[in-house]
């Protein structure tokens, strides 16, 4: 017999905590181009896992992408650090 897979959805709560955590990286990257592609996770529909897998992929990128603007070597003092407003 063969059996159907049903997607899985996650539930409210889950969304809730993913999107807390999510809002507060979109914020940090507000100022990036990458902005455009971060969306939160729908807590009406409820995402499956796999659209949420999908999500979490783009925040991943957005993130990979600021690390490689920003953290680098910093040859003045022979160590790699963030460049940010606060400390050019």
């Amino acid at each position: 017999m063969l059996s159907v897979l049903r997607p899985t959805r996650l539930n409210k709560l889950k969304v809730t905590m993913v999107n807390r955590i999510l809002a507060q990286i979109k914020e940090l990257l507000e100022d990036e181009p990458t902005i455009q592609f971060m969306d939160l996770l729908d807590d009406e529909t409820l995402p499956t896992n796999s659209d949420a897998v999908l999500i979490l992929a783009q925040f991943r990128a957005a993130i990979d992408q600021y690390k490689e603007r920003y953290y680098r070597y910093d040859s003045t003092i022979y160590e790699t650090r963030w460049f940010t407003k606060e400390n050019p």
